[in-house]
């Protein structure tokens, strides 16, 4: 016994110095099983650590948490161990790998098995003794890989949790091959993370929205609910042909102020199904009756016109626009344009400019409303007036395959994609329908920026526009460069910054403002989603604000005197 372990050992060693560069496989009834693993990801596990947790979003794309149990962690008794999937460069995979692993804070990091439907494997693994009395034999094999027995599973004779950490040999994959490999034990289970959950909502007809969830060519809003479906305290005006309000999806849905822009009165009255589908994809309710939309918790307020070419239109849809920025909307949602000028040429209209400048600078008291017009569907022009300005968040369509929609307008004032082919929503008189175009994509986008507000209102229009264009996801086989005039990432004339990641804009919405060693003689005001104060004076009769969305951290020494003042909203 004791050759087999010094032998066993000394593998052990060689193992680790290459773990990198391995045939990675586990084995499954005697049989040695090939894994695919996915170099675009990686999984990292940690105590949980705001600090650490904020540095791993900055850094990394996490596409899911993976969550933590409280029974699993070993060094402390009362802390919680997580773990994230982290989207990575393929490129840069062992290079991550490795500098994940020098970092003192992780406790362990592991792979994720296959491509199309992605399995992360966890940190511990399980271990099936011959014999009740083969205890010592786990005991020294979890000594010799530096692992540790967290417990013997419940209701089972002979199955016990083993766990890797940073002083193992390996991760947990390898390690549970060498558990596997003494012959010493009846199996080894290396403990896939599979996803058995039918749908992350309970609406009938969800599986045929794949725009939420379609095997990674999906906005990712699953995940994103789990932190927010949205506030009613803010606003999207859906500027279109109306929307019935009356639809058993929208029974619970905060319908605000409404207006006709024809009429230049309330309320809004209802022309066509167009209004009502995009409206189902931001707000169907998350109610078990047929569908689920991307911000249910969101407020709408209700612009509608009927969109025909009429000797008032600019002045109609101009008076809609500054009518939504003067009832305090956030957001306006347009699926709308001229098709991309094949019938007008490049003709403008000043006044419904002036609108959506008035919306741009001024909305929001000075911050900005998020305005997101629809691409247009005359490929490979870009409608007007969503090719006004640079500030407007210009979307176009893909399908589920990751592919640019082929109506979907593109070309250098494309921001981002989203789904927009085959999109199942709502119509009219409580039915169901599936349309596709660019109309289609806009409120997936338009709902995204609704979440990230949800939870820190107090960002502004470009704020909100810099973190859905760098937290995209880069789908598609396309290639994603670094160009000019584009400073929120790799972009694509035919994909934007690519496929809008609800959970991934959501996460990067908080900031972290270190406010440190300063001495504040003028009023000064500092904001951030958290703020860190540390080693700050106030002094010749300044005021110093901290405006912070979650949490105000402050560590001394810190000193205001007499006649200064400090202020915490």
């Amino acid at each position: 016994m004791n050759v087999l372990f010094i032998v066993l050992f000394f593998s052990i060693i060689n193992c680790n110095a290459q773990e990198n560069n391995v045939e990675d496989y586990y084995y499954y009834k005697g049989k040695k099983i090939s894994l695919n693993i996915n170099e675009s990801k990686l999984v990292v596990f940690f105590e949980r650590n705001t600090d650490l947790e904020q540095s791993i979003k900055r850094e990394y794309s996490v596409s899911r948490q993976i969550r933590g149990d409280e029974s699993l962690a070993i060094l402390s008794k009362n802390t919680q161990l997580i773990g994230y999937e982290l989207k990575v460069d393929s490129e840069k995979y062992y290079d991550i790998y490795n500098s994940l692993k020098a970092n003192s804070e992780i406790r362990a990091i592991e792979k994720v098995v296959g491509d199309s439907l992605p399995v992360a494997i966890s940190n511990c693994f399980y271990v099936k003794l011959k014999n009740d009395s083969d205890s010592s034999l786990l005991i020294k094999m979890a000594k010799k890989t530096k692992t540790q027995i967290v417990r013997k599973v419940a209701y089972t004779d002979r199955w016990y949790v083993i766990e890797t950490n940073r002083e193992s040999i390996s991760n947990s994959l390898s390690v549970s091959n060498i558990f596997y490999e003494t012959g010493l034990f009846e199996k080894v289970d290396p403990g896939f993370v599979f996803n058995f959950s039918h749908s992350c909502v309970s609406d009938a007809r969800y599986s045929e929205q794949w725009a939420i969830d379609n095997a990674g060519i999906d906005i990712n809003a699953c995940n994103a609910w789990q932190i927010t479906t949205g506030n009613n305290n803010i606003i999207v005006a859906v500027i279109d042909q109306g929307i019935d309000n009356g639809h058993k999806e929208f029974v619970g849905i905060n319908f605000t102020q409404s207006y006709d822009a024809r009429e230049k009165k309330k309320p809004a009255n209802l022309y066509s199904d167009h209004g009502t589908h995009v409206c189902g994809i931001i707000s169907s309710n998350h109610n078990q009756a047929n569908i689920a939309g991307v911000a249910p918790g969101l407020s709408i307020m209700e612009i509608s016109h009927p969109m025909e070419p009429s000797s008032t239109i600019s002045e109609d849809i101009a008076t809609g626009i500054n009518w939504a920025v003067h009832n305090g909307a956030h957001i306006l949602s347009n699926s709308w344009g001229d098709q991309g000028g094949a019938f007008y040429n490049n003709l403008h209209s000043e006044l419904l400019e002036d609108a959506i400048d008035n919306a741009l600078d001024n909305g929001r008291n000075g911050k900005g409303i998020i305005v997101v017009f629809a691409a247009g569907n005359k490929s490979p022009v870009i409608d007007y007036p969503a090719n006004y300005r640079p500030e407007i968040l210009v979307v176009g369509s893909i399908t589920s395959g990751g592919q640019r929609s082929s109506f979907s307008g593109y070309g250098n004032k494309l921001d981002i994609v989203a789904p927009g082919s085959d999109i199942l929503s709502t119509i009219r008189s409580n039915h169901y329908a599936f349309k596709s175009g660019t109309s289609m994509a806009t409120p997936h986008v338009s709902a995204v920026a609704g979440l990230i507000l949800s939870r820190y209102p107090h960002l502004t229009r470009l704020q909100v526009v810099n973190i859905i264009e760098s937290t995209a996801q880069k789908v598609g086989g396309y290639t994603y460069q670094n160009t000019t005039g584009r400073p929120n990432g790799t972009w694509n004339n035919q994909m934007g910054y690519g496929l809008v990641d609800a959970f991934a804009a959501v996460q990067a919405a908080c900031t972290t403002t270190n406010f440190i060693n300063r001495t504040v003689t003028t009023n000064t005001s500092v904001e951030g989603c958290e703020v860190n104060v540390q080693n700050v004076k106030v002094q010749n009769n300044a005021k110093l604000t901290i405006d912070a969305y979650n949490d105000v951290n402050i560590n001394g020494p810190f000193d205001v005197q007499i006649g200064s003042e400090l202020e915490i909203k």
